[in-house]
């Protein structure tokens, strides 16, 4: 069985990173992001079969209740839940 990770905020720096590194280790990786991103886009050309975007805004209740439901028809389970995305208010 594959591990999965979803990890927010991956759409540049740490959370890109750790992405990556997940990736690279074999698991099944959810990538929230917030903005539109090149990087995240060609680490997705690099892992298509492994990693899935998840459109999250943290902010957003309507958006987290969104990215759990397209979570969920990937995966029956996350192993790893990595918050990295933060609120500026």
């Amino acid at each position: 069985m594959d591990q999965a990770v979803l990890i927010t905020g991956a759409e540049k720096g740490l959370g890109l990173s750790l992405a990556a590194e997940f990736l690279r280790e074999g698991f099944r990786a959810f990538a929230g992001k917030f903005a539109d991103d090149a990087s995240l886009i060609r680490l997705g050309n690099q892992f298509p079969e492994t990693l899935t975007i998840v459109p999250l805004d943290v902010a957003d209740a309507d958006s987290v209740c969104q990215a759990a439901v397209d979570v969920a028809g990937h995966t029956a389970a996350l192993d790893i839940l990595i918050n990295n995305a933060g609120i500026h208010l």
